[in-house]
């Protein structure tokens, strides 16, 4: 008697299971007693492009079933998309699923020539209609962006040419030496933002901007992409440190970059051209 109790139950259970995946959700259809859907297995990814060699970006496309045969996968590109066809070339080798295999790796190449300078653009694929989609899964961003690599780390001649300070008239430009060490990738730290007006010159001795204890307060840490230099949060003794904004802030060639920076706390304002030694 028990036997029979069990057999019936599981009879039952198969039953609410075979009902749920015909009727349950139209999202899912049967082939063969199996569910078949695609599926991207991340969300998003980075495509960073670089000057200097091919860039691309993977990211694995999965379905639920396997199949006999191979299967191609076809993308629908969202209007919300920022990316131009230019920018981009989908490896057309990599779109395809092997037969007995459950994925497939897809390849996305950035064309760097026609990627923006700065910014970044958004390619936004779906699965093309044809395809059957898991919902939470069926749609995949890749962020392209242009990256260039910098070795600019060392010793510098730096000349600044002062646009307001408080002893402007005696000591309208200065050349010193800086140095400039790697704090990641494209990422810098300069010992005196000033071009000496902190660390030698007259702010020190008036001020004690010079003071050991005050080294923080002389720093800057900006990050350098594809000749644009950018930087934000630094701040010298009395409010912040930014880029000026009519200003150049530029890698000018690989031995050489140029800061315009501006003190909001009282207006201290320059022009630092760096020269490597």
């Amino acid at each position: 008697m028990k036997k029979i109790n069990l057999f019936k139950i599981i009879i039952f259970t198969l039953s609410l299971a075979i009902f749920s995946c015909d009727g349950g959700d139209d999202n899912y259809k049967a082939y063969d007693g199996s569910l078949t859907s695609y599926l991207f297995k991340t969300p998003a990814s980075n495509l960073a492009s670089s000057n200097t060699e091919a860039s691309f970006v993977e990211f694995v496309v999965g379905v639920t079933s396997k199949s006999s045969a191979p299967r191609t996968i076809s993308f629908d590109v969202d209007p919300e998309s920022t990316a131009t066809a230019n920018m981009y070339t989908i490896d057309p080798a990599s779109l395809i699923i092997p037969a007995g295999e459950y994925s497939t790796t897809v390849k996305v190449f950035a064309n760097y020539d026609n990627i923006p300078v700065s910014g970044n653009s958004t390619l936004i694929l779906n699965f093309a209609s044809t395809l059957d989609a898991m919902p939470g899964s069926n749609v995949h961003t890749v962020t392209m962006f242009r990256f260039c690599s910098t070795n600019l780390a060392g010793n510098y001649n730096v000349t600044t040419t002062y646009e307001f300070h408080d002893f402007l008239s005696s000591y309208p430009t200065n050349t010193t030496t800086a140095t400039l060490v790697a704090q990641g990738v494209n990422t810098y730290k300069l010992d005196d933002f000033s071009g000496g007006l902190y660390s030698t010159g007259p702010y020190a001795s008036a001020y004690g901007t010079g003071a050991a204890s005050q080294a923080g307060n002389r720093d800057l840490v900006f990050s350098v992409n594809c000749g644009s230099i950018t930087w934000s949060g630094q701040s010298d003794p009395w409010g912040a440190i930014i880029p000026q904004a009519t200003g150049v802030n530029a890698q000018n060639s690989a031995t050489q970059f140029t800061l315009s920076w501006e003190c909001l706390g009282y207006g201290e304002k320059g022009v630092s051209v760096y020269t490597k030694i």
